[in-house]
């Protein structure tokens, strides 16, 4: 495994715990934030298997099944965070553009890897 993965995939749990820390914060319903970390936690272990083979080829088709339902839950659930995030009154408009961009940007290549792994046989 590459260092630049390392460290995405460190990065990528540091903006997933400190999502979780925010969500608990604002009040979010707890079932929402755990939804949130298990989808990440999903990912993770989806996109692990990129580079670690055996993490789940043994599971058949089970990670289609994780990666379907985390795909879900993020479509389901990415309105509702934007709306969120823009909705803020604390953060300027620049925050909520670079919370947003960084969002986009950590979270759409976990998506490729962990499709990639998935489909990788």
């Amino acid at each position: 495994m590459p260092i630049w993965a390392i460290i995405y995939f460190i990065l990528f749990m540091f903006i997933m715990i400190f999502g979780a820390y925010c969500s608990y914060n604002d009040k979010e319903p707890i079932w929402y934030i755990t939804t949130d970390v298990i989808t990440g936690v999903l990912f993770i272990f989806l996109g692990l298997g990129f580079w670690f083979h055996n993490l789940h080829s043994h599971l058949g088709w089970i990670p289609m099944v994780f990666y379907a339902v985390a795909m879900g839950w993020e479509m389901a659930s990415t309105p509702y965070d934007l709306r969120s995030i823009l909705q803020d009154e604390e953060n300027t408009i620049l925050e909520k553009t670079v919370i947003v961009i960084i969002a986009i940007l950590c979270a759409v290549p976990m998506y490729i890897i962990s499709g990639l792994a998935v489909l990788k046989k």
